[in-house]
């Protein structure tokens, strides 16, 4: 499975915004971009598609940017997923020529489904504000240690 571009700076920008939504702190695009190392120009279609989706929403101003629509526990890597990447979990009514009908239908309903309903399963599983927390413990583990 190949995630899109936009798919993993839309993810990458939830977890970033995370951590700014407990003191109702908007962020600009401008320190999202310089943080996460993505241009401005694609993270504004990013951020497009999801204030449409309802996972952001913005503020202009001086003190203007982004923040998460709700707590972070509240948002599943799906729903991430899902407003950058809907075709995902498009079905696929594509057969192969010649195909044996049954096989078809045995590999769509047995394979392709079921894979689809896992991963699904998965994605709505993890919160944005639980890989937010690995991050976070990761970054401590591998924080220097100053002795004076």
């Amino acid at each position: 499975m190949k995630i899109s571009a936009k798919a993993r700076y839309g993810l990458a920008s939830a977890i970033f915004l995370s951590d700014y939504y407990q003191n109702n702190e908007y962020v600009s695009l401008l320190l999202i971009s310089d943080r996460l190392n993505i241009s401005k120009i694609y993270l504004e279609q990013v951020f497009s598609s999801m204030k449409k989706s309802k996972l952001v929403r913005s503020q202009k101003g001086p003190k203007g940017g982004y923040i998460l629509q709700r707590p972070a526990e509240e948002i599943s890597l799906h729903d991430v997923f899902m407003s950058l990447e809907p075709s995902l979990f498009e079905q696929t009514d594509e057969t192969l020529d010649g195909a044996d009908p049954y096989m078809e239908k045995v590999m769509i309903e047995y394979v392709f489904a079921r894979f689809d309903e896992h991963i699904a399963d998965f994605l709505k599983s993890v919160s944005v504000e639980s890989v937010a927390r690995v991050l976070r413990e990761s970054r401590g583990k591998d924080a220097y240690m100053y002795y004076l």
